[in-house]
């Protein structure tokens, strides 16, 4: 899954499991132990999401989610790898429920299923793949929590995508405490990268609610900051402190860049690549202190292009 919305959406997910236990697998629990991330399961990779779950009938099952932004075209077998680890390490008895969450723009191509067809060795496996994109706004709008009920920007709203935000914004304002309130925007905020023009209407509709969002704010770019940062001072330790300073202050930028002007605005106009072209320190720190008071994505360019111009 895209390194952008994968903390995220595993935070939440941590936070409020059973709420979407029931909404995306219709699993009614009763209690939910989260088992460590870090578990590794393969190349050292870690899952989205692990749980040992009793459901209300008091039955147990094990919960493996995986959350993917973009098509894997080996996601079928990366499952299937997954599943067979999970039951070698935690449990070879206790039913396995495995399902892909998918929080993509694009058309879902990914496989669902793995097949031998050998009379020797057979297999048919199969899980399910819930693509945010064709679920119905309802069932989300339906749940009290709000972790749970922002998710519906991201559904099949048709041509009600503004009245839905709208909806989910007022939710906002007069379910949520003030605390809680900031957490959920600034939440919304980042989900919002997701979509095609959908952090538009996020801030038209907000401005108009009289809610308001500071870039500086978002967990999600300090999280993102913090995690360029120390990338970049471990590699400082092998490269020097300054040139390690330099990549972390990179990612951060990316990373803020993505929340405040959209990962699809980002990408198409190449501006990943200009900032890696930055050299800097200085230069770098004026980007970064730039990003907030930037009011359009032109203004970024345009310093970016006088940057590296005068490099030249």
């Amino acid at each position: 899954m895209s390194k952008t919305y994968d903390p995220l959406l595993k935070r939440i997910f941590r936070q409020v499991g059973k709420v979407f236990l029931k909404a995306l697998l219709q699993i009614e629990a009763a209690q939910v132990e989260v088992l460590p991330f870090e578990i590794p399961i393969i190349e050292d990779r870690s899952v989205d999401f692990l749980a040992r779950v009793t459901t209300t009938d008091n039955k147990e099952l094990i919960v493996h989610l995986e959350f993917q932004v973009t098509n894997h075209p080996r996601m079928h077998l990366r499952m299937l790898n997954y599943l067979v680890h999970i039951k070698s390490e935690i449990s070879e008895t206790v039913p396995v429920v495995q399902a892909l969450i998918y929080f993509g723009k694009t058309r879902l191509t990914m496989k669902s299923q793995v097949t031998n067809a050998s009379s020797c060795t057979p297999l048919s496996y199969k899980y399910p793949i819930v693509d945010l994109s064709q679920e119905p706004p309802q069932k989300y709008l339906d749940a009290t929590a709000p972790e749970v009920f922002i998710f519906a920007v991201l559904t099949n709203t048709g041509d009600k995508t503004t009245a839905i935000m709208h909806e989910v914004l007022a939710r906002l304002k007069t379910r949520v405490p003030p605390e809680k309130r900031t957490e959920m925007l600034l939440t919304l905020d980042f989900l919002t990268g997701l979509r095609e023009d959908l952090k538009e209407i996020f801030k038209m509709e907000a401005k108009k609610m009289g809610l308001s969002v500071d870039v500086k704010k978002l967990a999600s770019f300090e999280m993102g900051l913090e995690e360029g940062l120390k990338k970049g001072k471990k590699e400082g330790l092998k490269k020097g402190k300054k040139e390690g300073l330099k990549e972390g202050l990179k990612k951060g930028i990316v990373r803020a860049l993505q929340i405040k002007f959209g990962h699809t605005t980002i990408e198409k106009r190449g501006l990943e690549a200009q900032i890696q072209c930055v050299d800097e320190l200085a230069s770098l720190e004026a980007l970064f202190d730039l990003i907030e008071k930037a009011q359009t994505i032109e203004e970024i360019e345009t310093f970016l292009e006088k940057t590296v111009s005068d490099r030249r």
